[in-house]
């Protein structure tokens, strides 16, 4: 008799493992700090470097733009930027006398500064500007339409920082500042103390044209005429 044999057959047993998953966890906006930048201050001879990281260390603000108005120096801007790291965004001084009497060469001196890829702020650009007496500031009318801040604006263009200008929105120079605007549309300029102290209408008007322009609230204290009336 023949016996028969049923082959042996070998299961390898399977194991069958859920894929791992992996949660992103999710920040809601009510757990999100907002940063708050002054972008307009100054270092001047009443606003000293111990004021200044007096008022940083109340955390009112996390950091500021920091222009130097004479006496002060850029140099003294750096060395509070080197004091407060992270805290000071180091502006490049205008409220000097190069630019206050239109020397020439002062487009050469703003660029050997920029070169140095410390300073990442123009400003306080000063063209039209009604003084202020209360704080010591004079009237000045510098040209907007000139080759020396159309310059500046090249310059800002170039080096990618933004520019802060003190210019009166007033009806005498403001179809010249929008030409000058119009043709250079790659700056970011901020327009000072409330777009040049402009009406609301004015301001929106112009921030309506230029995507590239942007107000500044500095000097809207209720002490001043001016914010009282915005």
């Amino acid at each position: 008799p023949t016996t028969t044999v049923a082959p042996a057959t070998t299961q390898t047993p399977t194991t069958t493992v859920a894929p791992a998953t992996t949660q992103t966890p999710t920040t809601t906006t009510s757990q999100l700090k907002p940063i708050i930048i002054d972008v307009h201050s100054h270092l001047a001879s009443d606003i000293t470097t111990d004021l200044v990281i007096s008022a940083l260390n109340q955390g009112v603000v996390d950091a500021m733009v920091m222009f130097a108005r004479n006496p002060s120096t850029d140099a003294a801007v750096l060395a509070l930027a080197d004091a407060l790291p992270g805290r000071v965004v180091v502006g490049l001084a205008f409220q000097q006398p190069d630019w206050m009497i239109q020397q020439p060469w002062v487009l050469q001196e703003i660029e050997r500064k920029l070169e140095t890829g410390r300073y990442h702020w123009l400003g306080e650009v000063i063209l039209r500007h009604y003084g202020a007496p209360a704080i010591g500031a004079l009237p000045w009318d510098i040209g907007v339409d000139t080759d020396l801040f159309r310059g500046v604006l090249n310059l800002a263009t170039k080096y990618g920082v933004p520019v802060t200008v003190h210019h009166e929105l007033d009806d005498e120079t403001r179809e010249e500042f929008r030409n000058v605007l119009r043709d250079h549309t790659s700056a970011v300029v901020v327009c000072a103390h409330w777009c040049g102290r402009a009406t609301s209408d004015d301001a929106r008007e112009f921030l309506d044209e230029f995507p590239n322009l942007y107000c500044d609230l500095a000097g809207s204290t209720l002490l001043l005429p001016f914010a009282h009336e915005k």
